[in-house]
């Protein structure tokens, strides 16, 4: 699966024949429920695809309230696929002087009581 990004919508490649998945860039769509649904139903249709080791990598310049409970809702459900026994990782990227969305990981992190990797660009 691949979005090309858009003045609303994100970047997103979900790819099961590499091992790094990408969601990345302002997410203000009209409905970010029926976005983000479309991202979830591809990850539980081909969850026996992806690879071992298989990363997650969030990186948003701007989100809305709307996308950020159904990014919630993506990152929930990536963590449960992880708790049952896959072996993938979330990656939460933030610029360095971005403090909302280094805190937005952080509470993510909390609301999940799961860790995931921090990366600071």
């Amino acid at each position: 699966m691949r979005i090309e990004p858009t003045k609303s919508t994100p970047l997103v490649v979900l790819d099961t024949n590499t091992k790094h998945q990408i969601i990345e860039g302002v997410s203000i769509p009209s409905d970010a429920h029926i976005f983000y649904k479309d991202l979830q139903q591809f990850i539980d249709d081909n969850n026996q695809s992806f690879q071992d080791d298989t990363e997650f990598s969030f990186r948003f310049d701007y989100f809305n309230t709307a996308s950020s409970k159904a990014i919630f809702n993506l990152l929930r459900s990536i963590n449960q696929y992880r708790q049952s026994g896959k072996n993938w990782s979330i990656q939460w990227k933030y610029e360095e002087e971005d403090d909302f969305m280094h805190e937005a990981g952080i509470n993510f992190q909390e609301i999940m009581e799961s860790e995931f990797s921090m990366v600071k660009i």
